[in-house]
């Protein structure tokens, strides 16, 4: 009841539901209760809530503005703009807090996903009428490919590793480095 409370209070005030909700899991006691909490109401949020989500998202897309070439231009360009700032920030980032190059370019990877909070962002923006249809339609790719490509991203390199780890230990910067 707390939860739905807040995201009707945040919603109210013009502020994203979900900021609400994320409150109360800040503000939430952490402990068995918590725990339960979230694995008797996990079953229920993956199985209805999100693709009822997902499936509003869905609707909202309207994949004939691809029709037009500057539609699908841009939204290859954004989903390279939207990789290289993003992924190569947080490698950047974690190369600067001295992680060795095997962890930053996981985080990159990790990082790079977009999914939920850009979807809701965007149907908000449509909302508003402050996104067209053509903009929301591109994001959206950004969205679904930055999102997808993680999962293989995350594949591509534990392979690489094991096979480098098969023709020898792995040294980065004079040091032997573990392999996650």
């Amino acid at each position: 009841m707390v939860l739905f409370c807040a995201a009707w209070f945040t919603d109210t005030i013009d502020l994203y539901a979900v900021s609400g909700a994320f409150c109360v899991g800040m503000a939430m006691p952490r402990g068995e209760v918590a725990e339960r909490l979230v694995r008797t109401t996990q079953s229920v949020t993956q199985v209805v809530f999100v693709p009822m989500f997902f499936t509003y998202s869905g609707l909202n897309t309207r994949f004939d503005v691809f029709a037009d070439r500057a539609v699908p231009a841009f939204g290859v360009a954004a989903v390279v703009l939207a990789v290289a700032g993003k992924f190569g920030g947080c490698w950047a980032a974690a190369r600067l807090k001295g992680e060795p190059p095997s962890v930053a370019v996981r985080v990159g990877a990790l990082m790079n996903a977009r999914g939920l909070m850009q979807l809701i962002a965007l149907n908000v923006g449509l909302a508003a009428g402050i996104v067209s249809d053509a903009l929301f339609s591109a994001l959206v790719l950004v969205a679904l490919v930055t999102t997808v490509m993680t999962a293989p991203v995350l594949s591509w390199l534990d392979r690489r590793d094991a096979a480098g780890a098969r023709t020898g230990p792995a040294t980065e910067q004079g040091q032997e480095v573990v392999r996650i």
